[in-house]
């Protein structure tokens, strides 16, 4: 491997586990690189991440002038691509797409496969089906143009959990839900099955490391639309394969407890829609209060809750150590639910909560901000 090569691998590990910040400040300590391609299109990428997309433009076009055939890597034309967005965006990443389809096909034809360019392949296609839900999202092509690129995803890998995650959000707003869950199901097999085979595969301590780190978002999207869709047993697995990774994840955190309080509203908001000939309404579930006293006391429910009570006493803590600076949104959202809980709980079922003294009214002032 060349030195830059083991710069750009010791950079993604600090960006994985530190963030792009960190990852940045140890880049740049190997400015004598700076003029190379994998240079400038790493630093290029972590300046995108840091939302500095001024910045990452400026260096991810030099790096492009300087490989347009993407020998050096194609994130250059994906990245570039998201930041320019819209039609010109989509023009830029299907110029990366046909240079790596026209190697997939060669390699196939040879019967052989590289993992690098199928997932380069798959970035570039998950990029673009962003641009087609955001961007282009009204025009009339724009839902079969986002079924036709993760069909083309499928079909140079079926393996990816996150093809098939995407395309389950993708039935979501074709109003499929069933064939949502089923791709929901889908991506978490082969997400397990892709930490098994890590697990089996690779011997060196930091490449599994890097390896099993990259799930991590990917998963937690997953958890997301999990969440939508209300299969929220699955998302208790899920949220713990998350934390079983790292702890620390603020988002799964978030989810997971959220799961877990939307698992025993559901039933009670569904109790009262029973023999009155009232469909489910989404709007009126999200305004529902959730009733603790209704919750049978039994040591399954109590660990629910207790699990509940660490995953948001542990997102409020990161905030307030400076970990990391948490969105307001869900620390807002925190507290309301924790209020929310609290406020019905008149049988003392989770004495846990009354340790959490951060309220929806005053966590602004409770959490201390770098």
């Amino acid at each position: 491997m060349s030195e830059i090569a083991t710069i750009i691998t010791q950079t993604r590990v600090k960006l994985l586990e530190k963030g792009p910040t960190e990852a940045l400040k140890f880049l740049k300590q190997h400015k004598s690189h700076a003029n190379t391609t994998e240079y400038l299109q790493t630093i290029g990428e972590l300046y995108l991440e840091e939302g500095k997309p001024d910045k990452a433009y400026k260096n991810l076009i030099k790096a492009m002038e300087m490989d347009p055939q993407g020998e050096k890597g194609y994130g250059k034309f994906f990245y570039l691509g998201q930041i320019i967005g819209g039609e010109n965006g989509v023009k830029l990443i299907n110029q990366g797409l046909e240079l790596i389809y026209v190697k997939l096909q060669a390699l196939a034809t040879a019967e052989t496969i590289d993992d690098q360019l199928v997932k380069d392949f798959n970035f570039g296609i998950f990029t673009q089906v962003e641009i087609w839900m955001t961007d282009l999202c009204m025009a009339p092509e724009a839902e079969e143009k986002c079924v036709e690129l993760i069909s083309k995803a499928l079909e140079i890998d079926g393996t990816n959990g996150e093809a098939w995650a995407l395309f389950g959000s993708i039935k979501v707003s074709q109003s499929k839900p069933e064939e949502a869950v089923e791709c929901f199901n889908k991506a978490w097999e082969l997400f397990q099955e892709k930490k098994t085979r890590i697990a089996n595969t690779v011997d060196e301590a930091d490449d599994f490391n890097a390896q099993v780190i990259e799930l991590i978002q990917p998963v937690v999207n997953l958890l997301k639309l999990g969440v939508e869709l209300m299969q929220f047993e699955t998302c208790f697995d899920i949220a713990a394969f998350v934390k079983e990774l790292d702890e620390e994840i603020v988002e799964a955190l978030y989810l997971s407890g959220f799961v877990i309080y939307l698992h025993f509203k559901k039933p009670q908001y569904e109790a009262t829609l029973a023999g009155t000939g009232t469909e489910f309404n989404f709007e009126d579930f999200t305004n529902f209060k959730l009733d603790l006293n209704k919750i049978e006391k039994n040591d399954e429910n109590i660990l629910y809750l207790k699990t509940l009570n660490d995953d948001f006493s542990k997102v409020l803590k990161i905030q307030e150590n400076g970990n990391e600076e948490v969105d307001p949104d869900v620390l807002g959202h925190i507290a309301a639910l924790i209020n929310e809980i609290k406020e019905s709980d008149s049988g003392d079922l989770f004495n846990g909560l009354d340790n959490m003294e951060v309220t929806e009214e005053n966590w602004e002032d409770e959490i201390e901000y770098d």
